[in-house]
């Protein structure tokens, strides 16, 4: 009978540690929230955007917003994903890592998410025998321009002859919000460090054309 009392005990002491550890983890997440709401700046949500030129008029489409450790799942890449984010400026709104190792294992969890959002389109386009892909430039940022209301970690997918596109035609082109001029002059730094070979920690991808 002790026996079965000292367990029920166990059992019970253990169980309401449970509750106060997953209560005082939901307060903490709650009061991160808040602040991230405060300020405008959320560390803890990824969004990775489609850059298009349409007609002449200058776009962006969200291909994913969520949770970083839904798309980044090692919590040490989260880590060097925060530590570069704090390290960019106006001027140079683009994450750098420490070395092409560290870039290439951030950018391949990245990759990795925006390829399954492809899985069942390119699994019918194998079937068919018509699969056929195109290349797109990513880069990870966190922009800083004011006219940016909502920091947070972005992903820029873009083609090369968007990138081109958008330097022949950046006095002329339309843009589907006035705001999105900071997303343009990301854009163009981005094409400049592409085109002097400034490109290692970025990355090059090919996606199934559906």
């Amino acid at each position: 009978m002790s026996n079965i009392v000292s367990w029920t005990g166990e059992v019970t002491h253990a169980y309401i540690s449970f509750l106060v550890v997953s209560a005082i983890t939901a307060f903490v997440l709650f009061l991160r929230e808040r602040i991230e709401w405060k300020r405008g700046q959320f560390s803890s949500r990824i969004n990775i955007s489609l850059n298009l030129v349409v007609d002449g008029v200058f776009c962006i489409r969200t291909v994913h917003e969520g949770a970083v450790d839904h798309v980044i799942h090692s919590s040490f890449a989260r880590k060097l994903l925060k530590a570069s984010a704090k390290k960019t400026t106006l001027e140079d709104p683009f994450l750098h890592f420490a070395n092409d190792r560290d870039a290439w294992m951030v950018y391949t969890s990245i990759l990795n998410a925006i390829s399954s959002m492809y899985g069942a389109h390119l699994l019918a386009a194998a079937a068919r025998g018509t699969v056929k892909e195109d290349p797109f430039l990513i880069a990870a940022t966190w922009e800083r321009d004011a006219d940016i209301r909502i920091q947070k970690l972005r992903v820029l997918m873009v083609q090369e002859s968007t990138l081109e596109d958008l330097v022949a035609r950046r006095d002329s082109l339309t843009l589907e919000e006035p705001y999105h001029k900071a997303r343009i002059e990301t854009l163009l730094k981005m094409h400049d460090q592409f085109k002097s070979g400034a490109w290692p920690q970025y990355q090059i991808v090919s996606l199934p054309r559906i």
